[in-house]
């Protein structure tokens, strides 16, 4: 699906914002956009990008397994290039241990943020100075 929606600037000038969304088997699977200063340059750049996008064959297999947070969290882990620091690690860890690590990353509601907060501060009194 394409789409084109005219966006006045905070300077006042306008620009087009070109959205594209790809759906396998009746499931978005891939969303994106590009802000242009001239329609007809979105309208090319959805044309060209939309084959390159329909081309990738990750995207033909992304809605056949749904990530987790936990499998996001050790892929991150994995293909990180810099060495993670102990704090990063730990607190990476430690989120593989609650709940949240078994949600579906697309299924993530702000209720299951809250929840997390609630679970990460139980027994916990902040800190006076």
């Amino acid at each position: 699906m394409r789409t084109i929606v005219r966006r006045v600037r905070k300077s006042g000038s306008t620009g087009y914002t070109a959205l594209i969304a790809i759906q396998r088997k009746g499931e978005k699977t891939h969303r994106e956009s590009s802000t242009f200063n001239r329609k007809r340059e979105a309208e090319i750049w959805m044309k060209g990008h939309e084959a390159v996008l329909y081309a990738n064959p990750r995207l033909a297999s992304a809605s056949a397994h749904k990530a987790t947070v936990g499998d996001a969290i050790k892929r991150y882990v994995c293909e990180q290039r810099k060495t993670v620091g102990r704090t990063k690690t730990q607190i990476l860890k430690t989120l593989l241990e609650y709940d949240i690590a078994d949600l579906q990353c697309d299924a993530i509601s702000s209720v299951d943020i809250v929840n997390l907060a609630r679970q990460l501060s139980e027994g916990r009194d902040p800190s006076i100075e």
